[in-house]
């Protein structure tokens, strides 16, 4: 025998399982073609048997879900399969939505592949095995249904169940195209004639197209009329009931799709007897965004233009002695201040949020101004504590004890609260999160809860006279403390300088120093005429003029809309460009950043920035994706909303299969570098 033509024998004997694996594997229906197409190359006795319907759909025809809605029916695959073998259930892509005359069907277009198990017996008789499949569908388009059926056959060998290359791209599609079955547990409630559905985890990207379907028929209503709303821990729908009761769990699929990316979530929904406006916690949950709240005001005494103001007004309660009624009088004025300036800045923005405007916790100092006057306060108050001038009844250093101690504490307060602001630090990130979506009235308790915590190391020191005792006791060293505190109160000045420029440029930069140099001659000015006994009303006209030039900074500078990223690395943010990484499986670090952050610019210079974490990243093919909330961005904020986030500094990290996992807003090198680690 030549030896071409035994070549040719061996190559054909060697690939006879694949063609009998497909042989008589594709036919055709008057409105589709089919194909059916085995996981593997040979049956094994007592493992599964995974098959592929692979329907290719005439152009402007559809077929139906597993419920198929208010009309239509499945795919009915009816099998003559060998003895013993057992069908499994038809596991169906993410079906979409398709409205016509006002019925609403669930449908699948274009080139759907049904996937179904069919179990294998313990013993099968070696040899060749036929599997016959009638299939059954219902194919339509806007205007017509038709009934169509065809018939098809797939033949294997018996063996040892060696998978089919040729099939492996066709099941890696199919199984992309299935909805991934969730891990968190869903729940759902009956409101007279609404559905409440609270999905775990899941937030809907700005500009994605949400639906959720009901496995069981009539159980929802199959209408495009569903609401979503982002809620702590997750998105609350709200669904109009069908007409078919709800058990223990309802199995739904949460279809979103952001252009031409769409996945899909299922849920096994538990039956509950409320739900709540927070998805699911309920009271306990207001409980705990209190708490967190109370511990983040509580932390925010830390920020390095608090923690002076903090300590010189303990430091006049020590001064005061054993004076209680005084003591109880700064402390009571200056959570009057701190907490209602809290509750103001809360108050706006929950009815900016209620009235559609996207923004979030310290959303006044995307505007340039606002950081401008805040500079000039913040030099005031340095200039203060270093000596240069001093205002009796409101100093910070507590000269002021006598009776104009509760005016000037109130004061005191709400300047300390103001500077505060600009982050969320450990434990507020959930909890004013929480509060932008909880009812009006326990909103305002958790941002009630900040302020507290705030106020609350003041409030200990004044109501607990047994605290100052633990205090040092008074004497000149106090002027020196007060003169280096004045350091921390200089650098923030600083700090807010620099975001003025990264706001407005350079132009409005300049402007801002002018106003805060304008501002401290007048308070020199000032100081030395209180000191020699005369009248410090000539200082209003710098003030005046020096509020003046720190508000035209926007005038004079440019305010782009967001600044680019500095790294060329560093892909900057935008939902679309997320959904297209996730969609090619690539890993995403997603941060969310302002430059009025302080926390966010420690992490990103102590852990983003850090060596072992770049190569880290860049080894594992890592995106690195930057949002920059410094002026504000619309975007960003819906991104934020919709992760139930009130403030920056947030981080996500997208891995290339799987959930994303939201990180801590403490970062360090080892626990970024532990997600790309095998």
């Amino acid at each position: 025998m030549p030896k071409t033509l035994r070549i040719i024998l061996a190559l054909i004997f060697a690939l006879l399982p694949q063609f009998q694996a497909q042989a008589q594997s594709t036919f055709s229906g008057r409105h589709f073609d089919a194909q059916i197409v085995s996981k593997s190359v040979t049956a094994k006795a007592g493992t599964p048997l995974e098959f592929a319907v692979a329907i290719k759909l005439k152009p402007g025809w559809h077929i139906y879900w597993s419920n198929p809605g208010e009309s239509g029916y499945p795919p009915r695959l009816n099998w003559t399969l060998p003895e013993g073998f057992k069908a499994g259930e038809i596991r169906h892509p993410v079906p979409q939505l398709l409205t016509v005359l006002g019925i609403s069907s669930n449908v699948h277009e274009g080139s759907p592949t049904l996937l179904q198990t069919l179990m294998a017996p313990t013993s099968i008789t070696p040899g060749a095995i036929k599997f016959r499949l009638e299939l059954d569908l219902l194919v339509c388009t806007k205007s017509v249904c038709v009934p169509d059926q065809a018939s098809g056959e797939a033949l294997l060998e018996v063996g040892d169940g060696a998978p089919n290359a040729t099939s492996q791209s066709l099941f890696a599609r199919a199984e992309a195209a299935l909805p991934v079955q969730s891990k968190g547990i869903a729940k759902i409630a009956i409101e007279g004639d609404k559905a409440k559905i609270f999905l775990p985890a899941v937030t809907i990207a700005p500009g994605a197209e949400a639906h959720v379907f009901g496995a069981v028929p009539t159980a929802l209503a199959d209408k495009e009329n569903q609401s979503f709303s982002a809620v702590d821990g997750g998105t609350l729908v709200t669904i109009a009931k069908g007409s078919a009761p709800i058990t223990d769990k309802l199995p739904i699929v949460l279809r979103l799709a952001n252009g031409s990316s769409v996945t899909g979530l299922a849920f096994a929904a538990e039956k509950v007897a409320t739900l709540s406006s927070d998805g699911a916690g309920g009271f306990s949950a207001f409980l705990a965004a209190f708490g967190a709240a109370l511990l983040g005001g509580l932390i925010l005494n830390l920020m390095p233009c608090v923690f002076p103001i903090l300590s010189l007004k303990a430091l006049a309660l020590a001064r005061a002695g054993g004076n209680e009624r005084s003591a109880r009088s700064e402390a009571l004025g200056y959570s009057v201040g701190a907490i209602g300036v809290v509750l103001i800045f809360g108050a706006a923005l929950i009815m900016l949020r209620n009235s559609g405007t996207m923004l979030g916790w310290a959303f006044q100092l995307q505007d340039a101004r606002v950081v401008a006057l805040l500079l000039l306060l913040v030099t005031a108050i340095a200039l203060n504590l270093a000596g240069l001038f001093d205002v009796p009844s409101l100093s910070v250093s507590g000269t002021g004890a006598g009776p104009s101690g509760f005016t000037g504490s109130i004061s005191t307060g709400a300047l300390a609260a103001f500077i505060a602001t600009p982050c969320t630090g450990p434990f507020m990130a959930g909890a004013l999160g929480a509060a932008l979506v909880l009812p009006t009235i326990a909103a305002l308790a958790v941002f009630l809860g900040l302020g507290i915590g705030l106020a609350l190391p003041f409030l200990v020191i004044g109501f607990w006279p047994r605290a100052r005792q633990w205090l040092p006791k008074p004497g000149a060293w106090m002027e020196r403390l007060r003169h280096i505190l004045s350091i921390p109160m200089f650098i923030t000045a600083l700090g807010l300088t620099w975001i003025v420029g990264r706001q407005t440029g350079a132009n409005g930069m300049a402007m801002a120093l002018a106003a805060a140099l304008i501002l401290g001659l007048g308070l020199w000015v000032y100081g030395r005429r209180i000191q020699s006994g005369k009248r410090g009303l000539a200082v209003v006209l710098p003030i005046a003029l020096s509020i003046g030039t720190a508000l035209s900074v926007t005038t004079f500078g440019q305010t782009p809309s967001s600044q680019p990223a500095d790294d060329k690395s560093i892909v900057n943010f935008s939902a679309q460009k997320l959904a297209d990484l996730r969609g090619a499986g690539k890993p995403v670090f997603l941060y969310m950043t302002a430059d009025w952050c302080l926390s966010c610019k420690v992490n990103e210079a102590t852990s983003l920035a850090n060596d072992g974490v770049q190569s880290a990243f860049e080894k594992a093919g890592v995106t690195v994706m930057r949002g920059d909330w410094t002026n504000g961005d619309p975007e960003i904020s819906a991104y934020l909303k919709e992760n139930g986030k009130a403030g920056v500094p947030v981080y996500y990290w997208y891995p290339a299969n799987g959930e994303p996992r939201e990180m801590p807003q403490i970062l360090t090198p080892s626990m970024l570098t532990a997600l790309v680690s095998p």
